[in-house]
């Protein structure tokens, strides 16, 4: 997930590419379509145990943020609203365009009303609520916490902390901020919490990409050791208000959460440090792993869709729940490929 210094970068539109950013956001991608949503939407890992899975927001955040830092900066107000003009369709054109069809399917399926049902499923912020149907619409969360994240961005990495503060302060700062927003914040919705909680993980790796190697090895372990005493402390101390299931505490995120997070990113920022430029290379060519970096966000939406097909199809007929599963996934992905140029539109 961290840039390495000696890891092959390409030029792409003004911004600097970094393969192993690629990879990390294909091998996310790919990770949430196949084994988060498999375990939480089929149950092919059972709960609670599949909550320790629950890594994979605050790393795709890391990912977007050290993006972020590769990108050139809008400096202006006209390059900022530019900068909002580009991201906003590369980010909602491929929601309109799934969410539209998932919202003909719902008005003939349920027999809706179309504006209203139009409305709720292409409003990012309604989230096709009261409109919903099976799965379709359970990871649409995802697009508004993100929206946020991409327009405070601009602005709070102009301040010098992202790319100074020892790890230790970003551990501790990142959860007081998250408990102070669960315990002060009384009218905080569940979207404000979201955007908190991903926008530090968003900041961090733009802290990353643009000072990647100023944190030790020793540092991640300090972080990770910290992490877990800390969340061991919370369930010994108050059984009664905090839970390790990771699902409870993922929504909306608390500091539990992103003490939870703090450890698996510290884990996997230490394990990246053992993986060579060469083997990176390999994987940005792996034909698996190539769909997830170059439609990754395409397939990310149409796997509601996709899940939801085989399900039709295959729990009606007595379908082992694992055939269910790589159904729902082949579906997705060629549905995601199929929609896919629409995330690469360029203004």
């Amino acid at each position: 997930m961290e840039t390495q210094p000696r890891q092959r970068a390409v030029k792409s539109g003004g911004a600097k590419r970094v393969v192993g950013l690629d990879v990390a956001r294909g091998l996310l991608m790919a990770y949430v379509v196949t084994i988060i949503h498999g375990s939480f939407w089929l149950g092919i890992i059972p709960a609670p145990a599949n909550s320790i899975l629950l890594f994979e927001m605050p790393l795709i955040f890391i990912v977007s943020g050290a993006a972020f830092a590769h990108a050139p900066q809008p400096k202006t107000l006209r390059a900022y609203g530019f900068y909002l003009l580009s991201r906003g369709v590369r980010i909602l054109a491929p929601y309109w365009a799934y969410t539209f069809v998932c919202a003909l399917i719902v008005i003939y399926a349920r027999g809706l009303p179309t504006l209203e049902t139009l409305q709720a499923w292409l409003d990012p912020f309604r989230r096709a609520e009261g409109h919903a149907y099976m799965m379709m619409s359970w990871h649409l969360w995802f697009v508004t916490p993100f929206l946020v994240v991409t327009v405070l961005m601009p602005w709070l990495t102009r301040l010098p902390v992202w790319r100074m503060a020892p790890l230790w302060v970003w551990a501790a700062s990142g959860t007081l901020i998250v408990l102070a927003v669960d315990t002060f914040w009384l009218r905080a919705t569940e979207l404000d919490r979201e955007s908190v909680t991903y926008l530090l993980w968003a900041l961090f790796g733009f802290g990353l990409g643009a000072g990647t190697a100023r944190f030790a090895t020793r540092d991640y372990g300090v972080v990770l050791v910290a992490a877990l005493a800390a969340m061991a402390a919370a369930l010994t101390l108050y059984p009664t208000h905090v839970t390790a299931v990771m699902q409870s505490n993922k929504f909306p995120p608390n500091a539990m959460f992103f003490l939870f997070s703090c450890a698996w990113v510290a884990a996997w920022l230490i394990a990246a440090r053992m993986i060579d430029a060469k083997r990176i290379e390999a994987l940005a060519e792996a034909a698996w792993v190539k769909p997830f970096i170059r439609s990754g966000y395409s397939i990310y939406l149409w796997q509601g869709l996709g899940y939801t097909i085989a399900s039709l199809v295959g729990r009606p007929n007595h379908w082992n729940v694992f055939a269910i599963w790589a159904l729902a996934i082949a579906l997705t992905v060629v549905l995601g490929v199929i929609a896919s140029p629409l995330e690469r539109l360029r203004l």
